[in-house]
């Protein structure tokens, strides 16, 4: 029998440039938002297995005659999960961590995905 993936639903208010942006980095390494966010989340949570924070993005973002949008993301259980543990220690609820994490990790991805994609084509042509 087929494994069930579960996974849980957050919905954050972001501009809908904010949302842009992040479908544009998706676009960018061909993947979809869903699996952009996922793998941010991951990355977030190995830095703070590592360093015990979180980094988000120190820029302010406003944007004129821009309403906020809810819009609600699918996140794997494995990573709720672990959200929702060090919830707590940051005095932060699973939605306000997500938000600090797709300030500043999807560029991370995006840029490691490109530099991994960079390097297999160096290996590939220097053989």
């Amino acid at each position: 029998m087929k494994e069930i993936k579960k996974e849980w639903s957050v919905k954050i208010a972001l501009f809908e440039s904010e949302y842009t942006t992040l479908q544009d980095l998706a676009s960018e390494i061909d993947i979809t938002v869903k699996k952009l966010v996922n793998k941010s989340i991951k990355l977030a949570l190995k830095d703070y297995e590592m360093k015990y924070h979180i980094k988000r993005s120190s820029q302010i973002r406003y944007v004129e005659d821009t309403e906020l949008r809810t819009y609600s993301f699918k996140i794997k259980e494995k990573h709720y999960e672990k959200l929702k543990g060090i919830s707590d220690s940051l005095e932060m609820n699973v939605k306000e961590i997500v938000k600090c994490i797709l300030s500043y990790y999807p560029n991370v991805v995006v840029k490691a995905v490109e530099a991994a994609e960079e390097a297999a084509l160096e290996e590939y042509y220097l053989k």
